[in-house]
């Protein structure tokens, strides 16, 4: 093997920081709310390799992940946590990115089936190079963020419970969001998450004409609503997420707020 070839490869293999852990990966759907000390860490125990890159950072706990797939309501690679150098006094502006190394390889010019395709890296990225329609990696502001309310009355197993996204403006300015929105639900056992946006549309897409009927102004400390409904199960006991999701092509059509924000998840009692 030549010296050039040899150097390649092991500046590929630094780049990909690939490890190999025991579980499948499977193919997953949707974005969940993560932990980087409940849910990531433990992937990376005893990975000396990727312990000494995460050692390198200081890293928020709350982040994305995909959710979905098999066993229901798992949650799976790419893990993305907002993170910054040790010892650093600054904003935390860069992306830790926990992912699959079929994945990597491809970004880094491999194929997804060399034999670090079932293997885990770590990428790090600044955070302002993703834009607001890739909802996996971007971490929106703090000015406009979410909640979700449910009526107080207790639902009965197998029906569906009217509630509300309630958005918050908590800027120092007016912003301008869009309420007509397709609600895309992943549902398993004991578990609900709908993304509502106004721009992907499984049928009767609205013209932006009609989108542009549905706009409301918040004003600093204001909120705006848009109702939804929560699919219950068998279940004593369901736990709902919900997210607002805009594409930047979209919000710039109608002079709307673009972005990713995702509610805190509650947990709600159904009668028996």
């Amino acid at each position: 093997m030549s010296d050039s070839i040899r150097f390649m490869k092991s500046k590929l293999l630094l780049l990909l920081c690939i490890v190999v852990i025991t579980t499948t990966l499977r193919a997953a759907t949707g974005i969940s709310s993560a932990s980087f000390k409940d849910d990531c860490l433990s992937l990376l125990k005893g990975q000396e390799d990727l312990l000494r890159v995460v050692g390198e950072f200081d890293i928020q706990d709350a982040g994305h992940c995909r959710m979905g797939g098999e066993p229901e309501g798992q949650k799976f690679a790419p893990f993305v946590f907002l993170s910054r150098p040790k010892g650093s006094t600054g904003d935390y502006n860069l992306l830790l990115i926990v992912q699959r190394g079929g994945d990597l390889a491809m970004a880094a010019g491999g194929f997804p089936g060399e034999r670090f395709a079932d293997r885990l890296g770590i990428t790090i990225l600044p955070r302002d190079l993703v834009l607001p329609g890739n909802s996996i990696l971007y971490f929106p502001d703090e000015n406009v963020t979410c909640s979700i309310s449910v009526t107080s009355f207790k639902p009965k197993p197998d029906e569906r419970l009217p509630a509300e996204l309630v958005i918050n403006n908590n800027g120092p300015t007016a912003i301008r969001i869009c309420t007509l929105c397709m609600g895309w639900r992943h549902t398993w056992k004991g578990g609900f998450y709908v993304n509502l946006t106004p721009d992907s549309w499984k049928t009767n897409t609205p013209t932006l004409e009609m989108s542009a009927q549905s706009i409301v102004t918040i004003q600093p400390g204001g909120i705006a609503r848009i109702p939804f409904e929560i699919f219950t199960d068998k279940n004593q006991q369901i736990h709902v997420t919900a997210s607002y999701s805009v594409e930047r092509k979209f919000a710039e059509a109608l002079h709307v707020w673009s972005g990713y924000i995702e509610a805190k998840p509650v947990d709600i009692q159904l009668e028996q």
